[in-house]
């Protein structure tokens, strides 16, 4: 390779070394330049992203506030079923498909299991189970599915003060 350079015309070589000096710093933007540039947008992505969320804890957290100032008073102390029959009836009302498992966890919980389940709707039946028959979320393992909007769910519910 030495000797074809040398072979060459000063001319020949200067242009050579110009293209070589050229790559080079072709490569060194690809290979080290653009991948950090890549990398802090993203991180500056993700800072975002994550301050949308805190901003909407916030405010989440100063409602739940101004309702317990305002005495609302979210439990449901009158349903006496228990939590897989009260689980069960808000399932079926709710028309959810059927879970793989359903089974009662001591006295005053309940253990739900989905392989698929639309995850808008668990969302509210969870929800409506808190508000109608005092039932809380206290252990839940939800994955989301490839299928647009479902999800797998374990969720296990226990009634305070049982």
């Amino acid at each position: 390779m030495k000797a074809w350079f040398e072979s060459l015309a000063p001319r020949e070589r200067r242009t050579v070394l110009g293209g070589g000096g050229v790559l080079l710093l072709v490569l060194a933007y690809l290979l080290v330049v653009e991948p950090v540039i890549g990398a802090f947008a993203e991180r500056e992505r993700r800072v975002e992203t994550l301050t949308q969320q805190l901003e909407w804890m916030r405010d989440a957290a100063a409602e739940v506030a101004e309702l317990r100032a305002g005495g609302a008073d979210l439990s449901a102390d009158g349903d006496t079923r228990p939590p897989y029959l009260a689980i069960d009836t808000a399932l079926r009302g709710a028309g959810l498909p059927e879970p793989r498992r359903l089974e009662p966890v001591g006295d005053g919980g309940a253990r739900l299991e989905f392989e698929a389940v639309p995850f808008d709707p668990l969302v509210r039946i969870v929800g409506r189970l808190r508000s109608e028959s005092g039932l809380w979320v206290t252990r839940a393992r939800i994955r989301r599915l490839e299928t647009s909007g479902q999800v797998s769910a374990q969720l296990t519910f226990e009634r305070p003060g049982t």
